[in-house]
């Protein structure tokens, strides 16, 4: 019973945002905002156009007169699903599925989380539609990259939950957790927003500090061993790379773009309505 409730949870948590968002999903319609076409649209576009000559986009001549694209985090060049997404789509059916498949990556993401911390299938449901659906992760579809970041700190959290929990019960299977947790902190850091995942990466740290005491009401850590425990190298780990980071900012300019200058290329055809 409790299988085949997961089972339902996990479905229309992944079908959600393509049914309430059903105009993005059948491609009559896209997200639009002033970031969404003066920053995310243009950087997709030259994405799609140098994937398809089968490169990076190191330099493109079709922005600002000239324009280091690779230097600009906001491409996310380095995404996985980017290399996949802007490689076989248009940029704006790109861009939309990207943000649906993260909504609904968010929310499962979340859901799991809730259900490792113990909590109902019902009350993980509630949990992986709320974090979904609110105000922040809405109003962050026309910020591409914001979204994208966000969407991948329940999943740290999950595994990072779940690496405690095996290595409690002295499982081989602790140091996969502990890697899977380690490549969700590290894979964000593509997506395009480093000042989210920043702020991901010391979300995860507390999360990881506080669980030792979560764990230990439980008799599953015991606080006097965590001088030496897995938990604290790998925090010392996330703290001193999160350090280092601020030791050498990098400053960002904001860039203006004027859509008028830009030529959108759609191959012809007729783009979809404007949401």
């Amino acid at each position: 019973m409790f299988r085949h409730a997961n089972f339902l949870a996990v479905a229309f948590l992944i079908s959600l945002p393509f049914v309430y968002f059903w105009q993005i999903t059948l491609a009559q319609g896209v997200w639009f905002g002033n970031d969404m076409v003066r920053t995310y649209y243009p950087l997709g576009v030259e994405l799609a156009r140098a994937l398809d000559q089968g490169r990076l986009p190191l330099w493109t001549t079709g922005m600002y007169a000239g324009f280091p694209a690779l230097a600009d985090v906001q491409i996310g060049a380095l995404y996985p699903l980017n290399l996949i997404l802007f490689r076989w789509l248009p940029p704006h059916l790109a861009l939309s599925y990207n943000l649906l498949l993260h909504l609904a990556w968010a929310s499962l993401g979340m859901y799991l989380l809730a259900k490792s911390l113990k909590l109902g299938p019902s009350a993980a449901l509630l949990a992986g539609i709320i974090f979904v659906f609110n105000g922040f992760m809405l109003a962050r579809l026309q910020h591409a990259t914001v979204l994208t970041t966000s969407a991948w700190l329940p999943w740290s959290l999950f595994l990072w939950e779940q690496f405690q929990r095996v290595r409690a019960q002295k499982r081989s299977r602790a140091g996969v957790w502990l890697s899977l947790a380690a490549l969700a902190l590290g894979v964000q850091f593509l997506c395009g927003f480093p000042q989210v995942a920043f702020m991901n990466t010391l979300t995860f740290a507390l999360f990881a500090l506080f669980g030792v005491v979560w764990h230990s009401s439980s008799g599953a850590v015991s606080l006097k061993t965590y001088h030496d425990s897995t938990e604290k190298r790998s925090l010392n780990v996330v703290f001193d790379n999160f350090s280092r980071s601020f030791s050498n900012p990098k400053v960002v300019r904001e860039r203006v773009f004027s859509v008028e200058s830009y030529h959108l290329n759609l191959s012809g055809e007729t783009p979809a309505k404007l949401l």
